[in-house]
Parts: structure tokens; sequence; C-alpha cells
């Protein structure tokens, strides 16, 4: 297809190499270089391809290196307001980084006042454990002492009792002679008992009221007591009526006069030697004995916790 220049109205000489310069605007014209010289010149065009007729660059309104600036400058404007946008988003996030960095040191001046306090804590916990050991060191000792004078006093209180001996079962009369009621208790078991031999015999209440009122006797000396002691466990029973015709014949006992404590314990130890099987428990001169059955060797019990520990 042939063209004509749409300045000289010319035709191109294709023999001769001469080409149509096509307009790069939307009029699609050609045109022969040597009659658009002047205009590329002064468009300072780099190329023949990216040139544009006056008409085409008049009704865009803007040449190319125009249009490129002007994309330049929304490009910088646009670089520009995402710098400022940046620059305050950074100037937040630094506020709040520094809002965090006093966070995070109040958080840590609290960590450090915390460990010194477990510190301080433990350390006061490791006194109170020292004190603690050392109040139950002392504690064991001290109990150990007491039960030790526990038992001290108990024997002392026995012992001023040696010479005693306690009659329960004998009814209790108007007026009655309790020496009398002794000596006749010497009679029944072949014990002869002078007025000499008693010190002094009397009755002595009772906890529980329905019982009578046991006799004390205690004896000027000690071998007049454990014969009539031992005459009376070679008997093994004996009744009022034996005593005195007019008694009924229940029967009446005789043992050591043990003190209250003595007593509560040897009642204890009867009970403990039910459960565990034991047939023999008693008394001697103020000392606790045990035997599981007869021909066994006997257990002495001193206190509660080998008590406990019968089985």
């Amino acid at each position: 297809m042939s063209h004509n220049c749409a300045v000289c109205d010319g035709s191109f000489d294709s023999e001769g190499g001469e080409q149509g310069i096509k307009c790069a605007g939307s009029c699609n014209k050609y045109y022969h270089a040597r009659c658009i010289q002047r205009d590329v010149d002064g468009a300072k065009t780099r190329s023949f391809r990216d040139w544009r007729c006056r008409d085409c660059r008049a009704s865009s309104g803007a040449t190319p290196s125009q249009v490129s600036n002007e994309s330049t400058k929304e490009l910088l404007k646009a670089l520009e307001d995402f710098k400022q946008q940046m620059f305050v988003e950074l100037k937040s996030v630094r506020v709040e980084l520094n809002e965090l960095s006093g966070s995070m040191q109040f958080v840590s001046d609290k960590m450090d006042e915390s460990t010194n306090l477990m510190k301080e804590i433990k350390s006061e916990l490791a006194l109170v454990k020292k004190e603690n050991e050392n109040l139950r060191n002392l504690n064991s000792a001290l109990t150990a002492e007491v039960d030790s004078l526990k038992g001290r006093v108990r024997s002392l209180e026995q012992y001023s009792r040696k010479n005693n001996l306690e009659i329960n079962g004998i009814p209790e009369t108007p007026k009655e002679n309790v020496s009398g009621l002794v000596r006749d208790v010497g009679v029944a078991l072949g014990v002869e008992i002078q007025e000499t031999d008693i010190s002094t015999a009397h009755r002595v209440p009772s906890f529980n009221k329905d019982r009578v009122p046991p006799l004390i006797v205690q004896f000027s000396r000690r071998t007049v007591r454990d014969t009539l002691l031992n005459k009376f466990k070679d008997k093994k029973t004996m009744t009022a009526e034996q005593i005195n015709a007019a008694f009924p014949a229940q029967k009446i006992y005789v043992s050591e006069h043990l003190t209250p404590e003595n007593k509560m314990f040897l009642s204890k130890l009867k009970n403990k030697c039910k459960e565990s099987g034991y047939k023999f428990a008693w008394c001697k001169d103020g000392k606790f004995f045990v035997r599981k059955c007869e021909g066994e060797r006997f257990i002495r019990i001193e206190n509660d916790e080998e008590l406990n520990k019968l089985k």
C-alpha cells in the first residue's frame, strides 16, 4: 500500500531507499524525513519511532518528555507521601517501644525485688528451720527429762508406801476398830499381828461411791507386811466371812498400797494384756511385770511407751 507525505504530498521513492516516517500518534500519517527534520530537532525526539506530529502532540497536550516528567513527579510525590507516612508510623512505633521498654524495665525491677525478697525469705526460713530443729531437740530432751523426773517421783511416792497394804472387800460398820480388823485378817491368814506392828490404819474414800472404802494399813516393820501379803497370795481366795462370821461371804483382796498413778497404770497394763494375749500382769514393790503364759520368762514394763509395744 502506497502513502504520500502529509507535508509535501510527495510519494516515497522505494528504489532510492527512502521510507516514510510514520507518526506515533493517533493520525497514522507518513512523512519524509527531510520534511520533518526541524520538527524532530525541535522536539528533541530520540528516534523517529517515538516521534509524533504536531497535531497529535497538540491533541494530547503534552510531549513524551512532559509525560515522563509528570510521571516522575507523581512517583516522587507518592514516595514522599510514603516516606512521611512511614516516618509517622516509625515515630509511633518508637513511642510504643519506649513505653514497652519502660514497662519491661518496671517488670525487671519488680522481678529483681521479688528475687531479693525470695532470697531473704529462704534465708529466714533456713533460720526458722534450724531454730525449729533445735527446739525439737530441746523438747525431746526436756520430755525425756520430765519422764525421768515423773518416774523418780512415782518411785519416791511408791517408796513412801513400802510398809503399806491395801485391803478391799471388808464391809464398813459403825464405830469399827480398823486396827482390830487388820489383826482379824492376820488371824484368818495365820499371821499373828501385834498392836505395835501397826503404825496406822484407816479407811480411804473410793472414787466409786458404790464401792466400800478400802482399808489402808501402815506397818511398823516391812517384814510383817510382806509376810501378810505372801500368805494372802498363797491362799489365793479369801472371803469377809472368814474374818468375821457376821460378814457376808464376799471376796476380799490384799495388795500393795499403790499410788493413784500406779493404780491407773496397772489397770491399763491388765487391759493391754487382755488385748495382746498375755495371761499374767502384776505389781511388786512398785514395779510392773507381765508374762505371756506359765513357764515363760516375765517382762518388766516401766512406762506407757513399753506398754504400747506389747504384742
